[in-house]
């Protein structure tokens, strides 16, 4: 559902892009390598230019435009700016490139010059649409306090709400923000395999890790390859979300082949409407799930004399993504988004603990019931990592076709997820 807002001029202090006003506080040299905070009297091109000199005020605008706005014009004073020592290496790292008046923030001509009016002093409700049922650890224990820290760390000008009518189809989630039916939400990225196909990297057999390792080394590649691809352009990305690695669960033994073809993927259709009911037997089981140990117990597929064998990195790794419309975004007033960036990407996936220490509750307590663990025997993983194999070169092939190497890429997802799980094992 579209909410319609009062559309207000907040009256803020600013000051203009190429005059600047004069001010004692505004005219001495500043030093790089640390942030510069906006005094009255400050303009973008006096900054740049006490900063860097002459010749840099393209690249510290470009630099610092999600919290100047797409007008430089309008500077607010206590701002605070990025002033980097090496700004063509702050840029190369990821931060964002020089834009076009064309192309600013995806809006339309006549609405880029309107992105800093925003309704009453800066207050803005988010309307977010959660597709699992409220018990779901993704929603009690990453999602609604990543919410409740937003508003908080903004002083509750950022405020959130559901939907007169929740929409649970966890596949619509993303269609529902970019058609303008709510403003923001979370999905499982295997619904976006036909749009997305770079973040469908961890749902390679033996590609993750923990749910924080897995989300921390996926974003980590998204910030250095997928963002030159444009992954998300049609959203703002807050960030990802893990979830623990999919392990086999069977009834039966078999071959290896036999093994892996048998394998069915749960759909989160299913996980969604868990009511934390634990233990409840499937009606119609099948004789081999792949699924983590929280998921398997919520659902009762364990319960029926059913054994789990584990496979480091998982027979795939889920992952969420995070995001509100690009709309919405552009109109939160600039000291609010930067307050929110702190909370977004890395900090996001760290979240993700949270999910790990559930499903090691969750699979400590049906070991205490009789879980049976069945080792992995070579043949398993002889054939598991074959099928990894074509899928990383079918992987590959996409994300060359994106513009991207995506064998550079790929290896340094390897190399994300090895200091990763050092650094949180």
């Amino acid at each position: 559902m579209l909410f319609g807002r009062v559309i207000l001029v907040v009256a803020i202090a600013t000051v203009p892009f190429f005059a600047a006003v004069p001010d004692a506080n505004a005219q001495a040299q500043i030093t790089c390598g640390a942030e510069y905070t906006v005094v009255r009297g400050d303009s973008v091109s006096a900054i740049a230019r006490r900063a860097y000199g002459d010749g840099e005020l393209d690249r510290f605008f470009a630099l610092n435009r999600d919290r100047i706005g797409p007008n430089p014009n309008l500077l607010e004073v206590g701002t605070r700016l990025r002033v980097p020592c090496d700004l063509e290496r702050a840029q190369r790292v990821g931060l964002p490139p020089i834009q076009t008046e064309s192309d600013q923030v995806g809006l339309p001509k006549q609405s880029q010059q309107q992105v800093r009016v925003v309704s009453g002093n800066g207050r803005i409700n988010i309307v977010f649409n959660k597709a699992a049922a409220p018990e779901f650890i993704l929603n009690t224990a990453i999602i609604d306090p990543l919410l409740a820290d937003i508003s908080r760390v903004t002083e509750g000008r950022v405020t959130f709400s559901e939907p007169p009518q929740v929409n649970r189809s966890p596949e619509a989630q993303m269609a529902l923000v970019t058609t303008g039916k709510v403003d923001g939400a979370y999905i499982f990225n295997g619904y976006l395999a036909d749009t997305h196909p770079l973040v469908q990297v961890t749902m390679n057999p033996m590609m993750g890790g923990t749910a924080l390792q897995t989300a921390l080394a996926l974003w980590r590649i998204h910030q250095k390859h997928f963002l030159a691809a444009g992954t998300f352009d049609d959203v703002h990305l807050l960030g990802f979300v893990g979830a623990p690695p999919a392990q086999i669960w069977r009834m039966t033994d078999r071959t290896p082949a036999q093994l892996a073809d048998a394998i069915t993927v749960p759909s989160f259709d299913t996980l969604g409407d868990i009511k934390g009911v634990r233990g409840q037997p499937a009606a119609t089981p099948p004789e081999t799930l792949a699924m983590a140990h929280g998921a398997a117990r919520a659902v009762g597929v364990w319960s029926q004399a059913r054994a789990v064998t584990e496979i480091d990195g998982g027979v795939y790794a889920p992952t969420f993504s995070v995001f509100i419309s690009t709309d919405k975004w552009n109109q939160i007033i600039p000291r609010d988004r930067q307050a929110i960036r702190n909370l977004m990407g890395e900090s996001l996936a760290l979240r993700s603990a949270a999910w790990d220490a559930f499903d090691d509750q969750q699979k400590a307590e049906m070991l205490e019931q009789g879980l049976k663990e069945i080792e992995a025997d070579f043949a398993l993983l002889a054939e598991l990592q074959d099928r990894a194999r074509l899928r990383w070169e079918d992987w590959i092939t996409v994300a060359d076709a994106a513009g991207i190497n995506g064998y550079e890429a790929i290896q340094d997802f390897f190399t994300e997820m090895d200091g990763l799980r050092r650094e949180y094992p």
